[in-house]
């Protein structure tokens, strides 16, 4: 069962790659920098 899903989630990833990471490191890029942003502006 695990390996199943395991194997649709996978060629799915391999299907969608760049589009997935792009999306993933920019959504963690944004948080990133939000946190930053409130971390060093939030508190004034």
């Amino acid at each position: 069962m695990f390996m199943a899903i395991l194997l649709v989630f996978s060629t799915h990833y391999a299907i969608s790659k760049k589009i997935t990471v792009l999306e993933v490191f920019s959504k963690n890029l944004n948080s990133e920098l939000f946190k930053m942003w409130q971390k060093y502006f939030g508190n004034k």
